[in-house]
């Protein structure tokens, strides 16, 4: 694969110094609304699809991608973006993967570091159809990205993208790492709630067990009506264990 082993610098032309402040401003502004949604969590779909367009919006780019890692196959998939989409097929969006460690974007994931590529960014991924029918599509030639990690999860990558050389300078790298950190929070908060909603279910099934067995052993206790009991215990035993069919078969001595 031809692609750089070091990414070069951005050469953007500096920013004026109002122009700096007001890209500042904003960005504070941006990252304590994402913070606060973050707090009152609902919808993490809703705020990883903010995180990517104020990605986007900030660094002035022309396309952002946020990767989702797959840990069952090891791959980076296409997660959230901002339209870039709506260019493609959804079959090539739906099949379109990243090996982690490979191209730039495979590589800052596996570095967990922001990665920079101004010139040449064709040859910074793998020269496959896929990846070249991405760029020839796009007009992309400049990308930043930011992986997205806790300490001990990999969740993805956050990718922006511009039509132009030399793009990105390393202000726009801060502000991509800091999002890159609100898009690792809104993962383990959605990890966490999923965990704590599958905690509480695991605990209303098993108090719902123990009270069918107490029913039932103070019915067999106090037992008037064997065929009433037999049929309460099969009606529960396929209501507890989700089973399409529950029966018992009685043992019926021979005579002689």
């Amino acid at each position: 694969m031809d692609r750089p082993d070091h990414p070069p610098a951005s050469l953007a032309p500096p920013a004026t110094p109002a122009g700096t402040m007001a890209r500042a401003v904003e960005a504070e502004r941006t990252l304590r609304e994402i913070t606060s949604e973050l707090a009152r969590l609902r919808d993490p779909g809703a705020v990883l699809e903010r995180v990517v367009r104020a990605g986007g919006r900030l660094v002035r780019a022309d396309g952002a991608i946020l990767s989702r890692y797959d840990p069952a196959d090891g791959l980076l998939h296409w997660g959230v973006d901002d339209g870039v989409r709506e260019q493609f097929d959804a079959a090539y969006v739906a099949t379109l993967t990243l090996e982690v460690g490979v191209g730039l974007t495979g590589r800052a994931v596996a570095e967990r570091r922001v990665l920079n590529c101004g010139e040449g960014l064709i040859d910074a991924f793998p020269r496959v159809p896929e990846s070249l029918h991405f760029f020839e599509v796009t007009g992309f030639r400049s990308l930043l990205v930011a992986p997205i990690a806790s300490a001990t999860e990999l969740y993805g990558a956050l990718e922006v993208y511009a039509t132009r050389e030399h793009a990105f300078d390393d202000a726009d790298a801060g502000l991509l790492e800091a999002l890159a950190a609100q898009a690792a929070i809104a993962f383990e908060n959605a990890r966490l709630i999923a965990e704590l909603e599958a905690a509480r279910g695991e605990a209303a099934r098993r108090a719902d067990e123990e009270r069918t067995l107490r029913e039932i052993a103070t019915r067999v206790t106090a037992i008037t009506d064997p065929a009433a009991t037999l049929e309460a215990i099969v009606r529960e035993a396929r209501r507890l264990l989700a089973s399409d069919v529950a029966a018992i078969s009685l043992a019926r001595p021979l005579a002689g």
